[in-house]
């Protein structure tokens, strides 16, 4: 009998320290992960950051060059580049839409679609900016995949028919790089 005691004694013993570990390993990781958000991100985070992107350069000018990023921690790392996709998303839409007033006509459906594309980039940016104040990265990184896939499609729009290049090839693929470091970054914080 005090063996079977002893034996149910270690049992619970050994759960609750298998709880404990549980608890104290992801609260240590949780921790962790804070640590990495509010500490300020060095030139070393920034250049690890801008090479998982797909255009390392256009990052590290971007980023280096706003007085913002000196200060920043991850989270603000993030901001930084959602702010300058949505200025730049901005741009690009106003600029789509004066070509859509000049345009001849068999060019303005596809101007017009290109319009309705970044529109969504924009809100797509406006929406995840929202989310970083609540900690969402997970939403971050999807809004941030979506405006690459709006700006993919924009470009792709000029393959269907009439067919013709593209006057927004560069404006798509700036905009597509700058939400990739959004990408980049919000998967970093998830």
């Amino acid at each position: 009998m005090a063996y079977l005691f002893c034996g149910t004694n270690s049992y619970y013993f050994s759960l609750v320290v298998l709880v404990f570990l549980f608890i104290s390993s992801s609260t240590t990781s949780a921790d962790a992960r804070e640590l990495q958000i509010n500490v300020k991100v060095t030139k070393s985070v920034v250049n690890e950051v801008c090479s998982q992107t797909r255009n390392p350069n256009l990052c590290l000018n971007v980023l280096s060059s706003d007085p913002r990023t000196e200060t920043a921690d991850l989270f603000g790392l993030c901001s930084i580049s959602n702010n300058l996709a949505f200025i730049n998303a901005t741009k690009s839409l106003n600029f789509i839409n004066y070509l859509v007033n000049i345009a001849v006509p068999e060019k303005k459906d596809h101007l017009r679609m290109c319009s309705l594309y970044y529109q969504n980039a924009v809100e797509d940016l406006k929406h995840a900016a929202e989310r970083m104040g609540h900690s969402n990265y997970k939403v971050v990184n999807i809004l941030a995949t979506d405006v690459i896939s709006k700006v993919n499609d924009c470009e792709n729009v000029f393959q269907s028919p009439p067919v013709f290049p593209s006057p927004l090839t560069k404006w798509n693929k700036n905009l597509g790089d700058l939400a990739d470091i959004v990408v980049v970054i919000s998967k970093r914080l998830s």
